[in-house]
Formats: C-alpha cells, structure tokens, sequence
C-alpha cells in the first residue's frame, strides 16, 4: 500500500504542479490548450486554463480568457500563446509569450505594484506594464499583404514599455508603433487602428481595432 501511494503521487504530481490561472470566458472554434509531455484538451467555456499551458486556436477560431487576478486576454485565430508562469495568490508574476498569432489583453492586479512581476514576451521584443489595455499583432508570414514581418503594437488605456536589443520604448494610450525584428528600433505609426481586426473589447471600453482580417 505504502509503495502504491508513493506511485500514485508521481502519477499525480503534473496536474499537482500546474496552478490554476483562469477560465474561459468565450470560445469559438478549435481551441487547445497543452501542458508539457501531455496530450493536448479542448478548451470550452468554462475551462480552466493553467501556468504551463500553450494555448493554440484554429486559423478561424477565438478565445478570451478571465485570470485569477481579473486580467483578460483574448487571442485570434491562428495564434499560439503560453503561460509560461503564473501565480496570484500566494505570490504574484504573471509572465506569457505570444509566440504566434494576436493578443489583447486588459492587465489586472499582477504588476499593478510590481511592474517586474509581469511581461509578455515574442521573438520581436519583451512587454512590461504600467497597468493597461494594449493588443499586440505578430506577423510571421501569416497577415495580409501590405503588412510587413515584425511585432504591430496599439495601446488603448494605459501605456506599455517595448524592450529589444536596440532599446527600450515606451508606448502610451492612443499611440501605435511596429518593431520589425528584435535588433530593430521602434517605428511610430500614425494609424491607431493597425492590428487584430474583427477582436473587440470585451469590456465595452472606447478605442479603434487592429485592422487584420484572420
């Protein structure tokens, strides 16, 4: 018996290990969700979604997600994102990678004291918060023409601070920028509405849309 409960520990300890960091809101389409060495699970409405997770969404899917602390997040289709740690309580640090695809995301508690504590990477440049409502476009090949490879940026409430190898720019409420790769300065952008297309606030706050039709 004693052997068999120390079996089942190790059998357990992965969904143990993984702490829970939100729900799904809403959901359309194909959307998964993969822990590490697991097979992946389909996410609905309701699903819990975990630190560790990479999330993928089909090209004509979507989904937004509620975390612990209040933050929202809401993916477009084609899109991979990871919670790569996650914690609210005890602790706190937020830290994502938005490897493909688009994001918006409203910030809640996580690094409202600590900025350090929360950061969305990409392969183009790292984002920090100074609490905020911003979307994020990574187009890899995959946006329509007239749109180059690089990292389109939009804030909406707030300001967000853009770190790569040629520096560090802060980006507020309003203002739009593009980062081609990550040893690329910044480019300023006129248009505020350069982005996510048909993703819209889901919290009825005032503000334009990315222009990208997935």
């Amino acid at each position: 018996l004693g052997i068999l409960a120390v079996l089942l520990v190790f059998v357990s300890w992965p969904a143990m290990a993984a702490i829970e960091a939100g729900r799904v809101l809403a959901v359309t389409g194909q959307v998964t969700a993969t822990q590490p060495e697991s097979e992946s699970r389909v996410l609905n409405a309701g699903s819990v979604v975990f630190g560790g997770d990479l999330i993928r969404t089909a090209a004509d899917a979507a989904v937004q997600i509620r975390y612990t602390d209040g933050a929202l997040a809401s993916l477009t289709g084609g899109s991979r994102y990871r919670i790569d740690d996650y914690a609210y309580a005890p602790g706190e640090r937020g830290f994502f990678s938005l490897l493909k695809g688009g994001l918006r995301t409203l910030t809640g508690l996580i690094g409202k004291n600590e900025r350090a504590n929360y950061r969305v990477t990409t392969p183009v440049a790292t984002i920090g918060i100074r609490g905020t409502d911003y979307e994020l476009r990574l187009c890899q090949d995959d946006c329509p023409p007239g749109f180059e490879n690089g990292l389109y940026l939009t804030v909406f409430e707030g300001a967000i601070v853009a770190i790569n190898e040629a520096g560090e720019y802060v980006i507020n409420a309003g203002e739009s920028a593009f980062i081609p790769d990550a040893r690329s300065p910044i480019q300023r952008l006129e248009d505020v509405t350069v982005g996510l297309g048909e993703l819209r606030p889901w919290h009825g706050a005032a503000g334009g849309h990315l222009g990208f039709q997935n």
